[in-house]
């Protein structure tokens, strides 16, 4: 992806969504390390699903959904900063693969996605 001022403009303007979201996400459930957990999978899911559908092959937006969205969305610091303060290694261990696994499934969900929307327009 090559850094334009648009590129950086919409990945701005991602990321003040994602991170507006984040933080109302934040004010339905009680902030704790599995609220973290659920947000981070939640965006690695998105991520996945961007990445795996055709739509979102373009550079902005690429920067709009995947790296602004999803990264303001995202919280890597709070996680650490919860296992620091004393939370389980495993916990860590087991969000992060599953983060692996759940990005995979929005991935081939992405991808079967995008082959039905390309079908549906070879019929029409």
């Amino acid at each position: 992806m090559k850094l334009t001022f648009r590129v950086a403009l919409l990945t701005f303007v991602g990321g003040c969504l994602g991170t507006f979201f984040r933080w109302w996400l934040g004010q339905l459930i009680e902030p704790n390390l599995w609220a973290v957990a659920v947000v981070n999978l939640l965006g690695a899911f998105a991520i996945g699903f961007f990445n795996g559908h055709r739509y979102f092959h373009t550079d902005g937006r690429r920067a709009f959904y995947s790296v602004g969205f999803c990264g303001g969305f995202t919280t890597l610091s709070s996680m650490m900063l919860g296992f620091l303060d004393g939370s389980s290694v495993h916990f860590v261990i087991l969000e992060t693969l599953a983060g692996i696994g759940i990005y995979l499934l929005g991935r081939l969900t992405g991808q079967a996605s995008s082959a039905e929307s390309s079908a549906e327009v070879d019929l029409v």
